[in-house]
């Protein structure tokens, strides 16, 4: 079989072989990532979209969790400052009451030193069995 001379050279030139195997080679790699994105899609797929979906709704809970927390908390400072608003007010009125017990003490002890006193000056009377004689000894002038 006749063959020139000219294209065999040109041919090997070109190195059509390595060419086409490098080709080939890089279209088989292509096939393989498309397949195993596609696997991937089908198999992984559902189970990372469902997973980011599970994340935004935990992101949406948190939020939700934290909003709710901070107006716990508003509403538990204001209670805790309406509360000891409260305590002041009732030891402002604890102490006015002991200062009020202190003078009462105070009344008390002098008044009962005065009615000792009243009761030193008086002589004691002694009464009588007879009822008849101690009504008629009071009443007497």
């Amino acid at each position: 079989m006749p063959t020139d001379l000219r294209n065999i050279d040109y041919v090997k030139a070109l190195h059509l072989k390595q060419v086409s195997l490098a080709l080939a080679s890089l279209w088989v790699i292509v096939l393989i990532a498309a397949a195993s994105a596609t696997i991937y899609r089908e198999i992984d797929g559902p189970n990372i979209r469902s997973t980011i979906s599970e994340n935004r709704d935990l992101t949406t809970i948190n939020s939700t969790l934290n909003s709710t927390l901070n107006e716990n908390l508003d509403s538990a400072r204001k209670a805790k400052e309406v509360a000891l608003g409260k305590i002041s007010s009732a030891e402002k009125i604890i102490d006015q009451l002991n200062v009020y017990l202190v003078d009462s003490q105070s009344d008390h002890s002098n008044l009962k030193k005065r009615l000792e006193s009243y009761l030193s000056l008086a002589p004691l009377i002694q009464v009588v069995p007879d009822s008849h004689a101690s009504v008629a000894l009071l009443f007497s002038p």
